[in-house]
């Protein structure tokens, strides 16, 4: 059975597991060992699974550029090309917080370089990174 141990700070913790059947393809780990003595393996001595990327309860960040920007019925729609490559697209509400102090929605144009903290699939915070 897998124990929690948080840390009391108002963040998930990682979950011990106790068996291989607990570990699922994508999972995030934490990972305690030593290489063998051939140096060709690594002995896991403790598995830690950490709490999902996404976890809705988590706020996400995402740096990249933006490749689009559409307002439709006062909703405003950013794709954004990750370094990575791969694009994400992020809805902006009404309450999404524009920084610097004085950006608003319309300083959101391709090509712009940005950071967005998303936390339900909703922009709750867009920064405007210097040209």
């Amino acid at each position: 059975m897998a124990r929690g141990h948080g840390h009391g700070h108002g963040r998930a913790g990682a979950f011990e597991i106790t068996s291989l059947s607990e570990l699922t393809a994508g999972a995030r780990l934490i990972v305690q060992g030593n290489t063998s003595a051939d140096g060709k393996t690594f002995v896991a001595r403790r598995v830690h699974v950490l709490p999902a990327k996404d976890a809705a309860a988590h706020p996400n960040h995402l740096i990249g550029t933006i490749s689009a920007a559409t307002t439709s019925d006062g909703t405003t729609t950013l794709t954004l090309k990750l370094a990575d490559g791969s694009s994400q697209s992020v809805t902006l509400s009404p309450e999404t917080k524009i920084r610097p102090e004085g950006k608003t929605a319309t300083d959101l144009t391709v090509g712009t370089k940005v950071t967005v903290v998303t936390r339900n699939g909703t922009a709750s915070g867009v920064v405007v990174m210097p040209a």
